[in-house]
């Protein structure tokens, strides 16, 4: 044979596997590649059929030899080597599927890399070209209908060639010659052909995006003495070949000292998310009953995530103890591929659960943040806003505040990709120092489950208006100035009616203020009414209101007030114009960007923030108007994009050999999960030694002699 490569299938009864095998090949190898088939003494009636026509009904050019004498499959290679003449040779076992494109991708890349001897397929079944989860994820009928494509993008170098689907090249057959026949059973060959390739300067290579289903050992399975010959094999390569197995040990690391993640991990976890479609975990942990403008975010991005078409598992990080597992159960509920995971506070999984961590904003404490290392090889951090970082006033010591803002730079480094909320936000992390890179902008979307109530006409109450302000009284949110606003009002002659509804945070809370303004503000209008002035102020505050009394409260509002000097997303103007309200906001930080003008008021002048209520309270086409801006905004701000991105981005870290934990354990800890679990192999070395030098030191009579006086010292 002269063609550039064979195709080469030793064959060993098992006539089902076999035909699919060919079947594999005829669908997805270039007609012109020749095909040698070598039965390797089988004497099975269905076997001799099965080549029988292959050899009749095959376009390509196909060579069958058939033995009635069983060889063994390092004699039958030999001469699959030997009948290839100076053709490479692309060797397949009889119970392995290939895949479109396979034998052109291996072809690609042998010569792409003229020092490389072999080049082996990925699998699912398949040791160091293989991943656990292959064998639960790929279904041979898929591999076969032509749903697995192949590449010859990503490769890794391997200590060994792994024999189930190898492309080896010619110039190695020739310079190192074939299989050493010692290993007759087939056990132990490659690795010695592969040991001899390494020392002659030649290296192995895995394609990690090609793949080919193997259903594992069936010819050998049918032989007898099967153990008893692995066994001899085993010990014939460790005795040539000592070093062999911290070769494989060095090739199951997942990290090079570098940190960078090596190929072959990256390679194979790639394919496989291509092949069953993303695992994203989403931390839900800050989703709680009384829900915060934050818990809005991180409820509405899963729900978003969860429908997105790539995503193929969600899992929502939830504290076990949270009340809304209990009192609003639905809220998990978000769609059919979701999973719950309940943690204990501090606890974190043994093993990663994910391809992808997420994590919709900013860490608050330090035990948060080994939840994203645990959880997934890769993680993504959102970043919402500076407001924590900028201000002491909401942490309960200097010291805290410093804490939280280390927590925060060490985050920001050591993600695998970050997203910030808005062009603020992101402008605000560079003069931060926080990066030196301009992250992406992922804004938040609208939630869709806003019913777009009729919009409220002003009832002619004559001189009354009713202000409302809802969201957690944070000293950014600028009551004490929606205070002032009223009393201005109040002064007008309106009568006021004033409605502050929101938690109370713990830290940074505007209550006490808010409660000084509001009483100053009575006092003004009542001496104002004293001397014949018309207006009055009354005022309600509550800490807490549900979703049904929040949307009558808002109804019932002339114009709902949103002073925030600073925003990470602010969805209350939004909420406000969906349910049919006229809002007026700062549009302090992240909401300038998305917020439409007639909504927007840039000064923090009083007097115009009362002009403009007068203005919204007498003019049903002022109302009208701003109503419609607001709503028209519905259309722009989409949850699904920022999904879409949060998922696009996950993808592409799952891409780069950069492992965000291997950084995070040069800064901080030794011991950090691995994928699947675990230390990685040079820590267990390193302990292995400290091991050992401790139980030298134990048994010196040093110690011994030491041991008797600390005991009588101790008495």
């Amino acid at each position: 044979m002269t063609s550039r490569y064979v195709v080469a299938v030793p064959v060993y009864r098992a006539a089902d596997k076999t035909a699919l095998c060919l079947q594999s090949i005829d669908l997805f190898t270039p007609p012109d590649v020749p095909l040698l088939l070598v039965d390797d003494g089988s004497c099975d009636d269905a076997v001799d059929a099965l080549l029988a026509a292959v050899t009749i009904e095959s376009a390509r050019p196909v060579q069958v030899v058939q033995r009635r004498d069983n060889q063994g499959f390092v004699r039958t290679s030999n001469q699959i080597f030997e009948l290839s003449g100076q053709s490479d040779v692309l060797l397949v076992n009889s119970d392995v599927i290939v895949s479109p494109g396979w034998a052109e991708c291996l072809q690609r890349i042998a010569d792409r890399y003229s020092s490389c001897a072999t080049v082996t397929a990925a699998t699912n079944h398949g040791t160091l070209a293989a991943l656990p989860d292959f064998q639960k994820v790929v279904d041979w009928r898929d591999v076969l209908a032509g749903r697995y494509p192949s590449s010859a993008e990503q490769v890794a170098t391997l200590p060994t060639a792994i024999g189930h689907c190898v492309y080896i090249r010619r110039t190695a057959l020739d310079l190192l010659g074939p299989f050493d026949l010692a290993f007759g059973e087939g056990y132990g060959e490659e690795v010695d052909f592969s040991q001899r390739a390494l020392r002659a300067g030649f290296h192995h290579l895995l394609a990690c995006d090609v793949f080919v289903y193997h259903f594992g050992s069936e010819s050998f399975a049918l032989k007898n003495d099967v153990e008893a010959s692995r066994l001899q094999g085993d010990a014939e390569v460790s005795r040539r070949y000592p070093t062999y197995p911290r070769q494989v040990r060095e090739a199951e690391r997942m990290h090079s000292s570098s940190g960078l993640e090596l190929p072959r991990i990256t390679g194979l976890r790639s394919w496989l998310v291509h092949a069953r479609g993303l695992k994203l975990g989403i931390d839900y942990r800050m989703v709680g009953v009384e829900g915060t403008g934050t818990a809005q975010l991180v409820t509405e991005t899963a729900r978003a995530l969860a429908q997105q078409e790539q995503v193929q598992e969600l899992t929502l990080y939830v504290d076990r103890d949270n009340p809304l597992l209990i009192e609003k159960p639905s809220a998990l509920l978000l769609g059919d591929d979701v999973v719950v995971r309940r943690l204990a506070v501090g606890e974190v999984p043994i093993q990663h659960e994910c391809d992808a961590f997420i994590r919709p904003s900013q860490f608050n404490h330090e035990d948060e943040l080994a939840l994203a290392f645990a959880a997934a090889p890769r993680w993504h951090l959102h970043v919402l806003d500076g407001i924590a970082y900028e201000n002491p006033c909401y942490w309960p010591d200097e010291e805290t505040w410093i804490q939280y803002r280390q927590l925060q730079e060490r985050s920001v480094a050591s993600a695998d990709s970050v997203s910030a909320l808005s062009e603020s936000v992101a402008d605000w992390m560079v003069a931060a120092g926080l990066t030196a890179e301009r992250p992406v902008i992922a804004h938040c979307g609208i939630p869709r489950r806003l019913l777009l109530g009729e919009p409220v006409a002003r009832a002619d109450n004559g001189r009354v208006l009713r202000l409302v302000q809802y969201g957690a009284a944070f000293l950014h949110k600028n009551r004490e100035f929606t205070v002032s606003v009223a009393e201005e009002l109040a002064l007008r002659g309106w009568a006021v009616e004033l409605d502050l509804a929101g938690p109370d945070p713990t830290w940074g809370s505007s209550r006490e203020g808010e409660l000084a303004r509001l009483s100053v503000a009575e006092a003004a209008v009542h001496a104002a009414a004293n001397k014949g002035g018309e207006g009055s102020l009354v005022w309600t505050r509550s800490s807490f209101v549900s979703d049904a009394t929040l949307h009558d409260l808002v109804r019932s509002a002339t114009v709902v007030l949103y002073p925030s000097t600073v925003e990470g997303f602010g969805l209350v103007p939004f909420e406000v114009g969906a349910w049919g309200v006229p809002c007026l906001s700062s549009g302090g930080g992240s909401l300038r960007e998305v917020l439409p003008s007639v909504a927007v008021l840039s000064s923090f002048s009083v007097k115009k923030w009362a002009d403009a209520v007068e203005c919204l309270a007498r003019e049903p086409e002022s109302r009208a108007a701003n109503v419609a801006a607001l709503r028209s905004r519905r259309e722009h701000l989409e949850w699904s994009s920022s999904a879409a991105l949060f998922a696009a981005t996950s993808l592409s870290a799952l891409a780069d050999p950069r492992a965000a934990y291997a950084r995070m354990r040069s800064q901080q800890s030794p011991l950090l999960l691995q994928v699947g679990g675990g230390p990685s192999q040079v820590e267990l070395d390193r302990l292995r030694q400290c091991e050992a030098e401790l139980l030298q030191i134990y048994r010196s009579r040093r110690w011994s002699a030491m041991s008797r006086i600390m005991l009588w010292a101790g008495r």
